[in-house]
């Protein structure tokens, strides 16, 4: 509400003046604490009590009305009454709207009837005066306070140090109608007196990611359903303040790209299943492709190599599992696990995406082909597929198609690293 006042910013100018602590969080903290005892003020002087405002604005409306028709007004001092009362409408309905919890509205909401009585639901929702304990009888609550403080060390060098422009952009994201936090300040006043308080927020923000301390949260609980009879019946929450949440989005995408590795191990078929791991490789003037055959024994049965032509990667991998269902129908194998490191082509095959049109042609084949046959098409990443990886760039330089179930010695040795169970890493992206 008081972000909808004109004087405003320069309210907050006046006092916001920073004391000289070394501490970006203690000199935020006491600015805060300024700043908010003079707005009490303000507030108290220049909006006094919003209810009788309105209700007076209202009657000079309608005095001013009466007043107009009898010619003892102009139209002039009409319109001046009218955008008054239009001034304190958004003022009621703003404060209302936040002393509500209520994010959004829909047309008939806007009636202090309909704010009241989310405030109200609040309050009583609010209050736990007595829970029923471990042994089903009921006492009254205990008020204990919890106090918890994270501690960041300063060699935890997650991200580096985010510039103005990216914290501004961060709490540009937050919405303005968001309840304020803790501290009392919402997003919308940290927007609207940026070109003030810039300084000592960015110092704030800045400061966290070197690893000085954070402030703490409050933590309470809110209802799983819409009774309660024990403690099952709550979930704590941590109620943090707009600072927290900027970090937050300028930290957590800095964590997201983080090169976590990942262990992946290649599993054989279930008993009485066949698995084809397949791949393809393409390149501007050749492309092969190369499956191999195992068991639920991880015994290789089957394997092909072949070069082939082909106008790109995709078309490249579908041809491999076209060749695979294929043999595996020549050889009357009717249940199948075909696994390629091809994602879109997975996703193409499980009908989970839509294949282009240089592609079409050969799923449809392979739909003709699987009549009595059980196949299941599955993801696995390149590390859980070195053989027929390793191999399907030697496909590519073959000049006729290779049909075999006497693996090569190098083969056999690339499919004995699967048998160790042994998982592979992937540090890729």
């Amino acid at each position: 509400m008081w972000t909808l006042h004109p004087q405003f910013v320069e309210e907050v100018y006046k006092v916001w003046r920073a004391e000289g602590n070394s501490n970006p969080w203690l000199k935020l903290w006491i600015l805060q604490k300024k700043v908010a005892a003079h707005l009490k003020k303000w507030n108290w002087e220049t909006f006094g009590n919003i209810n009788d405002n309105l209700t007076t604005a209202q009657s000079n409306v309608i005095r001013m009305e009466k007043n107009f028709q009898m010619g003892l007004n102009s139209e002039a001092d009409l319109h001046k009454v009218s955008e008054e009362l239009l001034m304190q409408t958004n003022y009621t309905e703003c404060f209302l709207k936040q002393k509500a919890v209520v994010t959004r509205f829909i047309e008939g909401d806007k009636n202090t009837s309909y704010y009241h009585a989310c405030t109200n639901f609040i309050r009583k929702n609010n209050m736990i005066f007595s829970i029923h304990d471990s042994n089903g009888k009921r006492a009254p609550i205990k008020v204990e306070l919890f106090s918890e403080r994270i501690d960041y060390v300063q060699s935890l060098d997650l991200t580096q140090i985010p510039m103005e422009g990216e914290i501004k952009a961060a709490l540009d994201f937050i919405d303005d109608n968001k309840v304020a936090g803790p501290d009392g300040f919402t997003a919308k006043f940290y927007k609207t007196t940026w070109n003030i308080i810039s300084g000592e927020v960015v110092d704030v923000v800045q400061s966290f990611i070197k690893g000085m301390d954070f402030i703490s949260s409050t933590i309470t609980l809110i209802l799983k359903t819409s009774s309660w009879i024990g403690w099952g019946d709550f979930r704590p929450i941590s109620l943090t303040n707009v600072l927290s949440k900027v970090i937050s989005k300028n930290w957590v995408p800095s964590v997201q790209k983080l090169k976590v590795p990942t262990l992946v191990l290649w599993n054989p078929p279930p008993k009485g299943w066949m698995k084809a791991n397949i791949d393809g490789s393409f390149c501007k003037d050749a492309a092969g492709v190369r499956g191999i055959f195992r068991n639920s024994l991880g015994k290789c049965m089957l394997y092909f190599s072949s070069p082939t032509w082909e106008i790109d990667a995709l078309e490249t991998e579908i041809i491999a599992i076209y060749w695979a269902i294929y043999l595996a129908k020549q050889c009357n194998i009717i249940k199948l696990v075909v696994e390629s490191d091809s994602l879109s082509c997975i996703r193409i095959l499980n009908q989970e995406e839509a294949a282009p049109w240089n592609v079409a042609s050969w799923t449809t084949k392979m739909k003709r082909m699987l009549i009595n046959v059980e196949v299941i098409f599955q993801h696995i990443l390149r590390e859980g597929n070195t053989p027929a990886h390793s191999l399907a760039a030697r496909g590519k330089d073959n000049e006729e198609i290779v049909v075999g179930t006497i693996p090569s010695t190098q083969l056999e040795i690339l499919l004995h690293g699967d048998s160790l169970s042994i998982p592979y890493i992937n540090c890729r992206d």
